[in-house]
């Protein structure tokens, strides 16, 4: 993986790996790049949480166009918030400062 810089805008490049090396490669980076003193604002834009690095502090969740929900992580992440996003039952999990998500079998 190739990783570039161009004015504190970070991008990779990776056709040669699997995409799951590359998700845990970029995973590692952002972690290490959010650890620093001064870093800088990083937008991430998924529909994975667990692609989401411990650090993230501020998420926006995105309906149909529309803003559904914003805030911080912890307020925003949740079972109830996931659920009315996809329409359908999310459960959300933090294990080790990370995000996890499963669609559970029940109805909304």
């Amino acid at each position: 993986m190739r990783w570039s810089a161009r004015r504190d805008c970070y991008y990779s490049t990776n056709r040669r790996r699997g995409w799951i090396w590359a998700r845990a490669a970029c995973i590692g980076v952002l972690e290490r790049l959010l650890n620093r003193r001064n870093h800088p604002t990083v937008v991430i834009v998924t529909h994975h949480l667990d692609e989401l690095p411990r650090l993230v502090d501020q998420v926006v969740l995105l309906k149909e166009g529309g803003v559904l929900d914003e805030g911080p992580a912890e307020q925003v992440l949740t079972s109830e918030k996931l659920s009315a996003l996809f329409d359908c039952r999310v459960e959300v999990f933090r294990s080790n400062g990370r995000y996890i998500a499963g669609v559970s079998d029940g109805s909304l």
